[in-house]
């Protein structure tokens, strides 16, 4: 067991790294967090009651300035309202759009929480211990148009990169998405291993891990730990991370050297499962979509890995949409043995004269129809291309993740969910959140390796 005398949580979500940590075996004195999202940080402060919240990473300069609180005060505003008039030029004039954003501004950030959230960052020691981040991904995403660290969002790790400059901590970790080592053709990358060098005090290290090595889900990110030299708290074997899941270890029935994938029988999310020897497999299978082809609209099988959760867009855009069994769709009352659907693993419903089995994918563009040239006839499956609409009829439906196979899909204990329901957090918010997410494996093997080395406990998911 670690003790952090002082932990800062930058970027902090729904707690991803601070969980991750604790579920290692780390202990913390003064915990800080930084969060802008109003919703996490009401999730984060229930489950870490102790946590001292920091709120934007931005005030952290302004805490280092001398000036009076109420100059500090006015200039922050002005960067808040430049940060919400975008969205109402698209409305508004000009000067209807800069009265909307000062007015958004006063509300998201009162002179009594400035004043507040100034006391804490000024609040943390000279030192640190340990402090994790994953600053925002959108302007070196592969999805994205690709800024980089120029960009408003990812830019900020700069902020980051100065709280380690200045606090020193023994350790660091932060997490981003794979494009960070891409982005400007790998300048970008270059320039986070220069700037961390020029601090002269860290050895780093760093790899490009998957979620679905733990949970099936395909969500490849990097991590990068930075060791302060000299320090003695922590071990230095932390990366290579290894695919913990191998089907010959599942078969013969041995406990694998990272953690273990969740077995059919175990998995978390009821419509996903990890690979296994009855067939199933770890990989992300399309079986079409129910419309143009985009994030948004196609349909997975789910005997495959769950897509990457994010955060946005429509429909499936957030979770990916998956073909589940069902009896029936059309008579929603309507069951046998009291069950209405059943996992894609299971037998199919007794056949029965009055109801309707099978599954019919079909082109959208055009009624069904036996005679019509190149249409859908009754009895056959048309050939899946980009071109073909294709929705599922009588024997399946089309849904998305629920937030809660959502929280679970990043590594999340169902205690988190239902504290968040408890707090009267909307749907839409938590998708959100758990499309943010730290995937919980990651930094609980990454806490069990700075500790034991590669000789660290198996990982358990969802403890």
């Amino acid at each position: 067991m670690i003790h952090l005398d002082v932990y800062i949580d930058q970027y902090a979500g729904m707690g991803g790294f601070a969980l991750g940590l604790k579920q290692a075996g780390f202990t913390f004195g003064k915990h800080y967090f930084s969060e802008i999202d109003k919703y996490a940080s009401k999730l984060y402060m229930a489950m870490f009651p102790d946590a001292i919240e920091l709120g934007d990473i931005r005030l952290y300069r302004f805490s280092k300035r001398d000036e009076g609180l109420g100059s500090l005060y006015a200039e922050y505003l002005d960067l808040l309202k430049d940060d919400f008039i975008k969205g109402y030029l698209k409305k508004f004039t000009k000067a209807e759009a800069e009265a909307k954003a000062i007015a958004k501004a006063q509300r998201e950030m009162s002179y009594a929480r400035f004043k507040r959230l100034i006391g804490s960052w000024r609040s943390i020691p000279d030192r640190v211990t340990a402090t994790t981040f994953g600053f925002p991904c959108q302007d070196l995403s592969i999805a994205g148009k690709r800024k980089g660290l120029v960009g408003a969002r990812s830019g900020l790790f700069y902020y980051s990169l100065e709280i380690i400059r200045d606090k020193q901590p023994d350790l660091f970790i932060f997490e981003n998405v794979k494009g960070l080592l891409s982005s400007n053709n790998g300048r970008d990358f270059e320039s986070v291993l220069r700037a961390i060098a020029d601090i002269g005090l860290y050895g780093c290290q760093w790899q490009l891990c998957n979620t679905d090595w733990f949970i099936p889900q395909n969500r490849e990110r990097v991590y990068f730990v930075g060791l302060l030299r000299g320090q003695q708290h922590f071990s230095r074997e932390v990366f290579p991370i290894r695919e913990a899941s191998k089907v010959n270890h599942l078969e013969r029935g041995e406990r694998q050297s990272e953690g273990e994938r969740l077995s059919q029988t175990d998995c978390a999310v009821s419509t996903i499962r990890a690979r296994t020897p009855d067939g199933s497999t770890d990989t992300l299978i399309q079986i079409g979509t129910i419309g143009p082809d985009s994030e948004a609209t196609r349909v997975y099988d789910p005997a495959g890995s769950a897509r990457t959760i994010k955060n946005g867009g429509g429909m499936g855009a957030k979770t990916g949409l998956y073909a589940v069994p069902a009896l029936t769709p059309d008579r929603p009352e309507k069951r046998q043995n009291g069950r209405r659907f059943k996992e894609a693993s299971e037998d199919m419903f007794t056949l029965t004269s009055q109801d309707k089995h099978g599954v019919m994918v079909y082109d959208l563009k055009a009624p069904v129809s036996s005679t019509r040239k190149g249409g859908v006839k009754e009895d056959v499956t048309p050939t899946l291309d980009h071109n073909c609409y294709v929705g599922v009829k009588y024997g399946f439906r089309i849904r998305r993740l629920t937030p809660l196979e959502c929280f679970r899909l990043q590594g999340f204990p169902d205690w988190v969910y239902h504290l968040a329901k408890s707090l009267n957090i909307s749907d839409s918010q938590l998708y959100k959140m758990a499309g943010n997410a730290v995937s919980l494996p990651l930094p609980k093997t990454i806490g069990r390796r700075l500790q034991h080395g590669f000789k660290a406990e198996l990982v358990e998911v969802g403890t």
